[in-house]
This record gives C-alpha cells, structure tokens and sequence, in this order.
C-alpha cells in the first residue's frame, strides 16, 4: 500500500513539475531560458515532490 501511494506520489508530482515547466517557458519565452529559470523550476518542483513523499510516508505511519 505504501509503496503505491508513493508511486502515485511520485507520479503526479513529476507531471505537474512538467506541467508547470512547460506553462513558464510558454508564458515566459525566451526570457526564462536566457534567465536560467527552467532548471531552477525543475529543482523546486522536485523538491515539492519530495515533499509530496515524505508527507504520504508520514500520514501512512501514523
């Protein structure tokens, strides 16, 4: 059970890193790539799945 709820964490928090990735570079243009924005993006967006895991991991052990 754990394990899948962590998949699915996983999951959904890389398709909405994807997601909103693609939202800033379309909305943003040239302007976040010239900017270096996208890799810091994708390290925030990381670390929201992180923390999407560690949550699911903690409701799941109490």
């Amino acid at each position: 059970m754990l394990l899948a709820l962590i998949r699915m964490r996983i999951w959904f928090g890389l398709t909405a890193a994807v997601v909103f990735l693609v939202a800033a570079v379309v909305t943003l243009g040239t302007t976040a790539v010239d900017a270096g924005l996208v890799p810091l993006l994708l390290l925030f967006f990381l670390g929201m799945a992180l923390l999407a895991i560690a949550l699911a991991v903690r409701d799941d052990r109490a």
